[in-house]
């Protein structure tokens, strides 16, 4: 047996953590700053250089049961390890250096990379030169140019910073020298120098010689050489200034106009403005930002220009209010604080509030005091609520910020705008996440938004296990917090995360709410709880009660119903009406289910999380008359057996390879290009480019993943990517290249096999099976072959599976003669200790009904289907007759038979004819639907 545990790594650290939090297992305890951190040596040595010099050579420390670290701050020793122990970083801003020069010490690669990172993006005038400094003392060259080149940019306000009189000679002459200082005149040079001297002047006059050498002579003016001069400087020392006769950069700038507008001074498809040298007639470009429109730019009287503008909707942040500095050394324009519009007074038209909102109607027609005055308050509203909710009464237009979407909602509420009100709640039920339905809950609660406050209630049942984990689940009330755990349908896979739950809410403020743990077990249904938890509970509870008294219910939850299924997709479907589905078998029962397929969708991709969530990306929908490809990307919705929408893959993709790895699904292939790949994070609901597959695919692609990496195969070739390395790494081939691959990964290996096949070919199919261990295809089974029209592979059990089915009378030499249509069915089982493939004759090993295998045979020969197991709720699911009656109406002239044999094999299928639900088959193609009228004839061999 060769498995892997994907999982194992992250629950290793985990392990490791909570042994050091709890102090159980340490070997080693550092003392910092006499604060004592018990660790484990192995962990330290394992993420530094520095420790596992010290525990594997012959110092002392390397025995030592405690061991004191120099030159380390608390804070930072605490971050430091707590990375090491998680994998997380997270510093304070007034930590930054601290934690840096600590990681250096350390030799902590990861931490401080990041901090140099965050460094470089947060200087600004009062701390360049700190950092300047910081980054020369730990030897950081990058950090360092950064810095350099923030202060050349803006040393004129720099220069008048203290942390500028901080700086140490060498450094100082080095900007002194830049030629790309950006001054107004030398004398600005050396006015900063002199301030510099004068910081300190008993110990730096001496060094005013050598910065005069950084001085440019002939550009000084007269006054300020003067001033030089003058200075008390050492015996016998004579000033010498720098003989560079070239101005420095900022000093060659000229006057000219510059030419803004939405016409292009094009350059790589950007749109550029010009700017005119009027004096030597030549033409220049200025650098603009993308997708602003509606731009204005202002020029001070020190020559910098700014920019205020709104993002074109060629962008993602339609919308946002932006504000940029142009930076001329690099001709690029730099992100400021973005815009905002605060108003205290807000003059306003009396019959224009009223037309459009009650609340003032009435205020302004009755006899309060406010019909009459000229300046009205209004309490508990929001400057910006209020400026959004007058736009929208001047304009009917409503633009709110995502962060402001609750304060225009309870503003709305207050004023009655009830057109803004219903906008607001409706953009908040479609915007529902993990983070914030807790938070709308509460809110839609505090409102009486009966509508919202259901759509969060309904959401967090439907992902309970990550809410409760949320920081925001802990503020709910009690009275939310009943109604939660008291609910059906939650989606939990066992009662001890309902307690779990609680008793974290609990927790939180034990001394507050210790008191409501007997109204919180009514929830908790006794019969599902572990006797472990049931204890903890009993401990928990307050002295005052004798007794918990728990639920009568003895009902399952939702989420503890889910079944391992079968989930069959090939290029067709079970149609009913205009609805689409897809069918689901539960081989424990041998029972049929239809899952509904959105957007009359065909040829999609399908993928499963290891907490059992749906994903369905691209295809094709034939809701118009001309068929058009899909980027769309849906999570599957348990309660209510439909599929909610995510945001849009980059590309459309039809068949893409569809997979979940490490927390992200990754889109492969089945593009235009057939190459471009893009991976999505479920967490902030975004999809994002990765490298490229090197080589341009076919649409008839299969993608897997084996421990940290993804493989594709196709008839180009094989190919694997790393996601760890993000890029991607050529494979061997297969021996035969698959014109439809059909891959699954079972043991530690990749399982293909060429699903085009049709009755005419000669040719023989083998299961080629690819060992990453020594990166070879060879052929299962010691090289047996399988001949079928249509096969599946499929993992149950723990075991691997071939469905196969043989169409007899479906091709034309047999329908010459005359022969009726037959179809047969064979499975063969993996017996991976002997490498074979042997055929499965006892019906009770595996039950298969008659009806699922006669629709994998229906249609054209040689279909891709793929198989693919998920757990699922069967009462949320399609009738099970459906599927059944979708072959009573491809098979009329079999129905009877059909139904006597279903019950003989013991499928569980049942006759339900007056179902609404009936499903007709049905293909894209014309030529697909030609062969429908053929098929008819005898049941297909029982298995």
């Amino acid at each position: 047996m060769n498995v892997s545990n994907n999982d194992h790594t992250d629950e290793v650290l985990r392990g490791l953590d909570e042994l050091r939090r709890r102090g159980e297992l340490t070997d080693v305890v550092l003392e910092v700053e006499g604060r004592s951190f018990p660790c484990h040596r192995a962990v330290l040595a394992a993420c530094s250089p520095y420790f596992r010099g010290m525990f594997t050579s012959g110092y002392a420390e390397a025995k030592q049961e405690r061991v004191s670290i120099q030159d380390v701050s608390e804070v930072a020793m605490a971050t430091i390890l707590n990375y090491a122990y998680t994998g997380f970083f997270h510093a304070e801003p007034d930590q930054v250096q601290a934690v840096m020069s600590a990681a250096k010490l350390l030799q902590i690669e990861f931490v401080s990379r990041k901090v140099a990172k965050y460094m470089k993006n947060h200087l600004d005038v009062s701390n360049c030169a700190d950092v300047l400094m910081y980054a020369d003392m730990l030897g950081d060259l990058t950090l360092k140019e950064a810095s350099v080149r923030y202060i050349t940019n803006r040393f004129n306000q720099v220069a008048l910073q203290p942390s500028f009189l901080q700086l140490p000679l060498p450094l100082l002459q080095s900007l002194l020298n830049m030629d790309d200082l950006m001054v107004d005149s030398e004398d600005v040079v050396v006015q900063a120098a002199l301030r510099w001297v004068d910081f300190n002047q008993e110990e730096r006059m001496q060094h005013l010689p050598a910065l005069c050498k950084s001085f440019r002579h002939c550009f000084i003016s007269s006054d300020q050489l003067v001033e030089l001069e003058s200075k008390c400087l050492p015996t016998g020392c004579k000033l010498v200034y720098s003989d560079i006769t070239t101005q420095r950069v900022w000093q060659t700038r000229t006057e000219m106009p510059i030419i803004l507008g939405d016409f292009a001074f094009i350059s790589s498809k950007k749109r550029n403005a010009v700017c005119c040298d009027p004096l030597k007639g030549k033409l220049y470009e200025m650098r603009m930002p993308d997708h602003l429109q509606s731009y204005s730019v202002a020029v001070t009287p020190t020559d910098d220009l700014y920019m205020a503008g709104y993002i074109d909707r060629g962008s993602r942040k339609k919308g946002m209010k932006k504000f940029l500095q142009f930076n001329h050394q690099e001709n690029t324009w730099e992100s400021r604080c973005d815009l905002t519009t605060p108003r205290d007074s807000f003059p306003c038209h009396r019959n224009v509030l009223a037309s459009c909102s009650p609340y003032f109607r009435g205020m302004f027609t009755s006899g309060y005091v406010e019909a009459k005055q000229e300046k009205i308050t209004i309490k508990e509203v929001s400057k910006v609520a209020m400026a959004t909710i007058l736009d929208y009464a001047y304009t009917g237009s409503l633009k709110m910020e995502p962060d402001q979407v609750q304060d225009v909602m309870s503003a709305a509420g207050l004023l009655q705008v009830e057109f803004v009100g219903r906008q607001a709640a409706e953009y908040m039920k479609n915007h529902l996440d993990v983070s914030n339905c807790a938070d709308v809950l509460i809110y839609a609660d505090m409102l009486g938004d009966l509508s919202l406050q259901e759509t969060s209630m309904n959401f967090i049942a439907s992902r309970f296990n990550q809410v409760a984990l949320q920081p925001s689940f802990l503020q709910l009330p009690l009275s939310l917090l009943q109604s939660l755990l008291n609910r059906e349908d939650l989606m939990t896979s066992s009662e001890d995360n309902i307690v779990q739950a609680a008793l974290r809410w609990v927790d939180f403020n034990q001394e507050e709410r210790l008191q409501h743990l007997p109204a919180l077990c009514r929830c908790f249904r006794d019969s599902a709880i572990s006797s472990e938890l049931l204890a903890e509970l009993e401990s928990k509870c307050p002295s005052t009660h004798s007794k918990l008294v728990y639920s009568k219910s003895t009902n399952q939850r939702l989420g503890q119903v889910q079944i391992e299924m079968q989930i069959f997709l090939r290029e067709g479907f079970l149609k009913h009406h205009s609805q689409y589905a897809a069918p689901c078998y539960d081989p424990s029962t041998g029972e049929l289910y239809a899952l509904h397929i959105p957007d009359k969708l065909n040829n999609f991709s399908l993928t499963a999380t290891p907490n059992d969530e749906l994903y369905l990306a691209g295809g094709i929908s034939s809701r118009t008359s001309q068929p058009i490809k899909q980027k769309a990307l849906y999570q599957y919705n348990y309660q209510l057996n439909t599929w909610e929408p995510r945001c849009d893959m980059e590309s459309p993709r039809v068949r893409c390879g569809l997979v979940y790895l490490k927390g992200y699904i990754y889109a492969i292939g089945g593009d235009n290009a057939k190459e471009s790949a893009e991976r999505y994070d479920p967490s902030c609901d975004e999809w994002t480019s990765i490298p490229a597959i090197p080589q341009s695919m076919s649409s008839e692609l299969c993608a897997v993943t084996l421990d940290d990496s993804i493989y594709v195969v196709s008839k180009e070739g094989c190919y694997c990517f790393s996601t760890t390395e993000n890029k991607w790494n050529k494979i061997a081939d297969m021996i035969k290249p698959p014109l439809r691959p059909q891959a699954v990964t079972y043991q530690g290996c990749i399982y293909c096999m060429d699903s085009d096949k049709d009755w005419g070919d000669s040719a023989r199919t083998c299961i080629e099976m690819y060992n990453p261990a020594n990166g070879e295809w060879k052929q299962s089974g010691n090289g047996k072959s399988f001949v079928f029209d249509t096969a599946t592979l499929v993992k149950h059990g723990g075991s691997l599976y071939i469905f196969m089915v043989q169409i007899i009378g479906a091709h034309d030499c047999w329908i010459v003669v005359g022969l009726p249509k037959k179809s047969l069915t064979y499975v063969n089982q993996y017996h991976p200790e002997t490498d074979s493939w042997l055929n499965v004759t006892d019906k009770d090993s595996l039950v298969l009904p008659s009806t699922l295998m006669k629709w994998l045979g229906s249609g054209n020969t040689g279909n891709r289907t793929d198989c693919l197991v998920a757990r699922m709720i069967p009462q949320c699911l399609g009738k099970r007759t459906l599927v059944e009656d979708l072959v009573a109406e491809m098979f009329p002239d079999e129905e009877e038979e059909s139904n006597d044999s279903s019950d003989s094999s013991g499928s569980g299928i049942s006759d339900d004819s007056d179902s609404e639900d009936d499903l007709s088959y049905q293909e894209d193609s014309d030529e697909d639907n030609s062969h429908e009228d053929g098929q008819s004839g005898s049941d297909e061999e029982d298995v």
